[in-house]
């Protein structure tokens, strides 16, 4: 999974890149569409969501999924439970599980996207994400 930057700021799930144009995935509502290729910057790709996450927060936490999860939402923002499920390789199941101890550590919180569940960080640790 790659997360991708339009000119404006609103950041995106990469879907498909061509010379022409990326289909991308709106985090939120889950609506792809096309941009120009030139129109948009990589952010971070999987691998690097483990590296996004400050060390301090990192070492807390209790699996390397729980910081890709906590790495995803501190590049993307709050997403809806679909959209952590396709941008990622959890299952549902462990989705949830994870979710469910990350909410308990104060790490996540459960956020209302429109009609979509999902979580986003709490503004404690989203705050150590913009001090970086």
């Amino acid at each position: 999974m790659e997360i991708v930057e339009d000119e404006s700021g609103d950041r995106y799930e990469l879907v498909k890149r061509s010379a022409d144009a990326c289909l991308v995935r709106d985090l939120a509502t889950g609506t792809t569409a096309y941009l120009p290729s030139d129109a948009v910057t990589t952010v971070a790709a999987t691998d690097d969501l483990v590296d996004v996450v400050p060390s301090a927060i990192a070492a807390e936490l209790p699996t390397r999924s729980a910081v890709v999860l906590v790495g995803l939402l501190g590049v993307a923002g709050p997403l809806s439970v679909r959209s952590i499920l396709d941008a990622t390789t959890f299952c549902e199941r462990d989705l949830f599980a994870l979710a469910r101890v990350l909410v308990a550590e104060d790490v996540l919180e459960p956020v209302d996207l429109g009609e979509r569940r999902g979580y986003g960080l709490t503004s404690e640790i989203a705050a150590s994400f913009n001090r970086r």
